[in-house]
């Protein structure tokens, strides 16, 4: 069984946030570019797959523009981070917990 996860962070430094992680999680996360996403990192491993991207989308500088957001009701936030995790989701939490900032926004239990 999968479990989806949504988090979000005020934090600005992608890169501090992405070794956060990878030393919280244990996988070493893979530097992407996109430019309409922007700089973002992919977390793959056995059991997580998940990616860390900014909020706002690269190619967007309308501020008030809703369609330039992954999350246009959470504008506040500066990065997003969605996952799925295969097994050990309370351990997953657990790390996740630890780093401080990071806002739970939606759990959803899969199959």
């Amino acid at each position: 069984m999968t479990t989806y996860y949504l988090y979000g962070t005020r934090k600005f430094d992608i890169e501090e946030l992405a070794t956060e992680l990878a030393d919280a999680l244990e996988i070493e996360p893979e530097a992407r570019e996109s430019s309409f996403k922007g700089d973002y990192y992919k977390f793959d491993s056995e059991c997580i797959r998940g990616s860390l991207k900014p909020n706002k989308y690269a190619d967007f500088e309308d501020e008030e523009d809703d369609e330039g957001y992954h999350r246009p009701d959470r504008k506040d936030l500066s990065l997003i981070f969605q996952v799925a995790v295969d097994v050990q989701t309370e351990k997953f939490e657990s790390a996740v917990r630890g780093i401080k900032g990071m806002e739970l926004l939606r759990k959803n239990i899969g199959q």
